[in-house]
């Protein structure tokens, strides 16, 4: 997900090529574990460049470990690294999530279709549509949905600056008249 100046957001499936599993045409959801996970997590940062922000959740209790884990892996590999407060409510899921989904109603929201395989964008769009606030199951899944809130979370406060060239000065300056004063 991307953010521009004017505080528009680009939901964009820009996925590292082997970042699926073997048998699906379904990029940026793979089950794997744990080592072969954050290999994969880590060269999907790669391929997003060394100026992306990693947003990772965090979780209390268990997760706490392992969202310190990968803190340090993507750290040391030179990436800035966001922790994203999940919560453990009931209704912590759909919070997260409501702030995207009222950016995208709103029209602050655009997403990158050609971006996206055909098999992905179904994929994601039918996850985000279908969402009721229950918890995913084997049958419904809410990655999509839980990276998407993430990302724009991690988004939504940062600041970012329209580039600026600056003016061209045809009169000497005052560094140029000290130099010639110094001679």
């Amino acid at each position: 997900m991307y953010k521009d100046s004017k505080g528009y957001y680009y939901l964009a499936g820009e996925y590292h090529p082997d970042n699926r599993d073997d048998n699906s045409l379904e990029y940026g959801r793979f089950r794997k574990r744990f080592g072969d996970r954050n290999l994969k997590m880590l060269e999907q940062a790669h391929y997003d460049g060394e100026d992306c922000v990693v947003a990772i959740p965090s979780e209390n209790g268990a997760g706490k470990g392992e969202f310190e884990e990968l803190v340090k892996m993507f750290s040391e590999a030179g990436f800035k690294v966001k922790g994203m407060v999940t919560g453990n409510s009931k209704g912590a899921k759909i919070e997260r999530f409501s702030a995207f989904s009222s950016a995208a109603q709103n029209g602050m929201v655009y997403i990158l279709r050609d971006t996206f395989n055909e098999e992905t964008y179904n994929a994601l769009m039918k996850e985000m549509e279908a969402f009721d606030g229950t918890p995913s199951t084997s049958q419904r899944k809410d990655d999509f949905l839980d990276s998407v809130s993430d990302a724009y979370l991690a988004l939504q406060k940062v600041k970012v600056h329209h580039a600026y060239s600056l003016p061209s000065i045809s009169a000497p300056s005052a560094l140029y008249q000290h130099r010639q004063r110094v001679k």
